[in-house]
């Protein structure tokens, strides 16, 4: 069954498979679990949505540039909808707001100034009235006291299926994509003074309507110390402290031209300093990798492991990833939403599976779905 609290004077959503509660609060010494953990050694599997640009372009939403994903809002918000649909249909846990292009540099200046909140609200009543209308997603799971995994080839890579099996519903979460506002991949762009308005912007017309916070595709970590600023003034604004789950992104180095001597963020900062200054001192309650490569992203997740191991917070901290199918390209030449990049024929959704994601489970990962290019098709695979 799945039960509605309040926090704060917000609601949140849970689910109870047995007698294991997978809530969704801060791990913090009193409360009854950790952030949609299920244990503190085995968090139960969680599936992220795919990719929303490629797939409104794919179903036929209006679609170019500079607007990208955004245009859909202004001229199809119907196609956003039936996007979100098919993910939940699909089998995704979360579905995320089509907040990522709602910036200056795909809306321009003037009718972002003009619309910008406007269109970031949208984009959360639109995901919202997704999950709220339709939300209930029908996922399996054992039929045993106190078992916590669903029914996904992921969940329990090495344990045998159960035979006797039985439905239970879920509450699909609605994570509040912030974008990386000065530009995909490139952390020598980021201005904090820049910025800082922008994503304030998306913060305060996206928080009536999200259960968790995404701040996606950060090349460095200065933008992760940015959107949890943003995060906290908001929710202080509000009447409390934070009580928005905030879950940090990073995007990694995956230029096999260019090697680097361990896991390392687009800026060339450590993947281990990154995890650590998330969790030690952003309070980040999921640390998560995307639009990179997959083959970069396992050896990340172990470094991951190991730093929110070390430091004691094993089955409190999530960690996830969600890699997109880009081919290979340099770090100085690639930006995110500049074009349309050619996507890699083995990453179909049995290759992604087989390939990839089973290695990211075993390794630690407990969130996994999909950026650019990954689909609901892929989801479904993660989830049947």
């Amino acid at each position: 069954m799945h039960a509605r609290i309040a926090l704060g004077g917000r609601a949140h959503y849970g689910l109870l498979i047995g007698r294991q509660w997978v809530g969704i609060w801060p791990c913090k010494a009193g409360t009854r679990s950790c952030h949609l953990a299920s244990s503190p050694s085995q968090p139960s599997l969680l599936i992220l949505d795919g990719g929303t640009g490629r797939e409104l372009k794919k179903i036929g939403a209006p679609f170019r540039q500079p607007e990208w994903s955004a245009l859909a809002l202004l001229e199809g918000p119907e196609y956003v909808t039936r996007v979100h649909r098919a993910y939940v249909m699909a089998g995704a846990d979360i579905i995320t707001t089509n907040s990522y292009a709602i910036v200056p540099f795909h809306l321009g200046e003037a009718t972002f100034a003009a619309r910008g909140a406007e269109l970031a609200a949208l984009s959360g009543r639109l995901a919202r009235a997704v999950v709220d209308g339709e939300g209930e997603n029908e996922c399996t799971a054992a039929a045993v006291t106190g078992s916590s995994s669903s029914e996904s080839p992921l969940s329990r890579p090495t344990a045998a299926t159960t035979s006797t099996e039985t439905k239970k519903k879920t509450k699909v979460l609605v994570a509040g994509s912030l974008p990386p506002i000065c530009g995909s991949y490139r952390a020598e762009w980021f201005n904090p003074d820049f910025a800082r308005p922008i994503l304030s912007t998306l913060v305060g017309a996206l928080h009536p309507y999200v259960d968790l916070w995404l701040a996606e595709t950060l090349s460095c970590i200065d933008e992760a110390r940015l959107a949890h600023e943003v995060v906290a003034k908001q929710e202080r604004g509000s009447g409390g402290r934070r009580t928005t789950p905030l879950w940090l992104s990073f995007t990694l180095h995956d230029d096999n031209k260019v090697c680097l001597p361990e896991p390392s963020l687009r800026s060339g900062e450590a993947v281990a300093e990154a995890v650590r200054v998330a969790t030690e001192e952003l309070d980040a309650e999921a640390v998560l990798f995307n639009c990179s490569q997959p083959e970069v992203m396992g050896e990340a997740v172990t470094v991951a492991s190991r730093v929110i191991g070390g430091g004691g917070r094993r089955g409190c901290v999530r960690i996830g990833v969600y890699a997109n199918a880009f081919p290979p390209q340099g770090d100085n030449e690639a930006q995110a939403n500049s074009s349309l990049l050619e996507i890699r024929r083995d990453l179909d959704p049995e290759g992604y599976l087989n390939k990839f994601a089973r290695e990211w489970r075993v390794a630690g990962a407990s969130v996994i779905g999909g950026c650019c290019g990954i689909g609901p098709e892929h989801i479904e695979a993660l989830r049947r």
